[in-house]
C-alpha cells in the first residue's frame, strides 16, 4: 500500500492479487473511516503548522498567493 498526499488530497493505492482485494479494501476502510490519531500525531502537526506559518510570514509573496486562493476554498 502506498500513500501520496498533497495540499487538497490524499491518494491511497495498493497492488494486490484478486484473492487479496478484500483485505486491501478492509485496510483502506479502516485507515480512512477509523483513523488512529494520537496525541503525538497532533503535537507533531501543531509544530509543522507553526513552522509553516512562521515561514509564510517571512515570504510576503507566498502569503499573498495564499490569501488570493483563500476565497476559492472558504466561500
Amino acid at each position: 500500500v502506498q500513500t501520496k498526499r498533497g495540499r487538497e488530497a490524499i491518494l491511497y493505492s495498493g497492488a494486490v492479487t484478486p484473492t487479496s482485494l478484500n483485505q486491501l479494501m478492509e485496510l483502506l476502510h479502516e485507515v480512512i473511516c477509523q483513523p488512529l490519531v494520537t496525541d503525538a500525531n497532533l503535537q507533531e502537526l501543531r509544530q509543522v503548522v507553526q513552522y509553516e506559518l512562521f515561514e509564510l510570514h517571512k515570504k510576503p509573496d507566498d502569503l499573498l498567493l495564499e490569501m488570493a486562493q483563500g476565497p476559492a476554498f472558504y466561500s
